[in-house]
């Protein structure tokens, strides 16, 4: 499904990236086209400050640092799963990472 107002938010997203002409820019996947590219992600409703919010999933922050691939990126994966091994959809981060082209790096990062 394609959303006129999420369109034109990617389009100036994608014209401000080819303006860094190859510069390397970490960003997150948002919107229509986070659902196109990686399905539905997950994500965990909290209540924070009086309000409820969404929060991404600790599978989904683990895949995204590995995506962008730098090594404070990957630091961060590191971290993400020591804190939420216990809790963590292993066959999900297996599936997204094959569909996404990271097997190699979520191996990496879970030492296998």
């Amino acid at each position: 499904m394609s959303h006129p107002k999420a369109n034109r938010v990617l389009e100036a997203l994608a014209a401000v990236i080819d303006s860094l002409k190859g510069a390397r820019v970490s960003y997150m996947m948002i919107g229509a086209w986070a659902l196109s590219v990686w399905g539905k992600p997950k994500r965990k409703r909290k209540r924070r400050a009086g309000r409820f919010c969404w929060v991404i999933a600790p599978e989904d922050l683990i895949l995204q640092k590995l995506k962008v691939g730098r090594p404070r990126d990957f630091e961060d994966a590191l971290s993400v799963l020591e804190r939420s091994r216990k809790m963590l959809d292993f066959e999900y981060l297996k599936h997204w990472s094959g569909r996404l082209g990271l097997a190699a790096e979520l191996d990496y990062v879970l030492g296998e």
